[in-house]
């Protein structure tokens, strides 16, 4: 009798277990899939749990994030994403120094994750291993980024304060993206020489327009030289202006099949001007050779 007294209350503490698990079933259930965020565990998903910048002190090894999961990376905000079209996408998958896949995965379970801006003040670029094979990277088990195929040896190894990983929506691959900071000399010669030229080239725009204008309208210059020059300054404009405003333009704001058109254009209207720099040249030739 006492024996069975004494399982009465396990029968019943055993009873009101399954219930429950029953009842969070159902609700399971009844969700929604676009709650995936707050109800599922995906491996390599990161969830909203953030350290800061100096970490916990649980000697993890640290992941720089650009923007919180869901959200995209426009520029230097992060704008948010939604819910129609969005899905779960992983984090990228975990290998050692020699490239060997690992059965770690992007979880703060093993990674303290930083969403942060490390390059903030400075410029950043993506690698899209899709457009260019020496973008290829990797995310090592130490937290580092690796990039076997650059050139620069500095570049080869990316520590966490020197990258951070994002998704943007103008790209047309869903995965998460390498943003890495570009050293202090770089920036600096860059400043001082990428975008100067680029004003330059935006500058002398206005002036080839006002040549073409002039060789348009006046009678006296319409003729074959006229036509040439015309061309060669026309060609010069549209060449000058679209690269300008490509350089200028950060690039994870510029979709791949704009900034393809964009360059076909950009390289016909060069090759286009020497064709008529060349006729020009004939021209002068022949007139006064």
């Amino acid at each position: 009798m006492k024996r069975h007294l004494r399982t009465a209350p396990f029968a019943v503490f055993l009873a009101i277990l399954i219930a429950a698990a029953a009842l969070e079933s159902d609700q399971a259930e009844e969700e929604p899939e676009d709650s995936w965020k707050e109800n599922f565990i995906v491996p390599h998903v990161y969830l909203e749990k953030t350290t800061g910048i100096d970490g916990d002190g649980s000697g993890k090894p640290r992941v720089s994030l650009c923007c919180r999961v869901g959200t995209f990376l426009k520029g230097d905000d992060c704008v948010e994403a939604t819910m129609n079209g969005t899905e779960a996408v992983r984090l990228p998958a975990i290998y050692e120094t020699d490239l060997m896949p690992t059965n770690v995965t992007a979880s703060d379970e093993y990674f303290d994750f930083v969403t942060w801006n490390p390059c903030a003040g400075a410029k950043r670029y993506s690698l899209n291993p899709h457009a260019y094979q020496d973008d290829e990277w990797y995310l090592l088990s130490n937290g580092s980024v690796l990039r076997p195929l650059t050139e620069v040896s500095e570049d080869r190894l990316l520590d966490y304060h020197q990258y951070c990983l994002a998704r943007v929506r103008s790209y047309e691959y869903p995965e998460y993206l390498v943003f890495y900071c570009e050293d202090e000399y770089t920036i600096e010669d860059e400043n001082n020489g990428g975008v100067i030229y680029s004003y330059g080239m935006l500058a002398s725009v206005p002036f080839l327009v006002a040549t073409y204008v002039v060789y348009w309208l006046l009678p006296d210059l319409r003729n074959l030289h006229g036509l040439t020059l015309r061309g060669y300054v026309g060609c010069l404009a549209l060449a000058y202006s679209m690269l300008g405003v490509l350089q200028l333009t950060p690039q994870e704001q510029i979709p791949n099949g704009i900034c393809i058109t964009f360059a076909f254009i950009i390289h016909f209207s060069f090759l286009a001007s020497f064709f008529w720099l060349n006729v020009m040249c004939f021209d002068i030739w022949w007139t006064f050779g």
